[in-house]
């Protein structure tokens, strides 16, 4: 039998929340241990979100939704699959998301630039970090 290709878990599921489940399944063996998690849910406060992927769900989604939100959410998970990563406290999906394409406002660069924390801008001859190059062009 072929494994599924990923899970939806109801966190109303008994005797356990879907949180313990998703747990579970991190812990369990190599046919599920991977495998994609979106846990749905009818109760989506900020702690539980947080408890969902401190398990290692990929994604929360609140009930009641939509079969169009339903579907959005799991071709997300199929198509842009996360490495995972394992440390002592946590194994799943890489919750870092630098690598996604985004087109808004990049908010948080306007933000270093007013307090002075922004990183330097591009260099594309590479040279802004070479001491020896800037010397050079003095």
């Amino acid at each position: 039998r072929n494994p599924p290709d990923f899970l939806v878990v109801d966190d109303s599921i008994k005797p356990f929340d879907g949180v313990e489940m998703c747990a579970r399944l991190r812990g369990g063996g190599p046919s599920v241990r991977f495998m994609p998690i979106l846990l749905i849910t009818s109760l989506p406060h900020v702690s539980l979100v947080e408890r969902a992927r401190d398990a290692g769900a990929h994604a929360v989604l609140a009930k009641p939704m939509s079969l169009k939100s339903l579907y959005s959410r799991i071709t997300m998970i199929l198509r842009e699959r996360r490495p995972f990563i394992e440390t002592d406290e946590y194994f799943g999906p890489d919750r870092r998301r630098r690598d996604m394409p985004y087109d808004g406002p990049n908010r948080r660069k306007a933000a270093d630039v007013a307090t002075g924390s922004a990183a330097p801008e591009e260099d594309p001859q590479g040279t802004q970090g070479d001491v020896e190059a800037q010397s050079d062009a003095a």
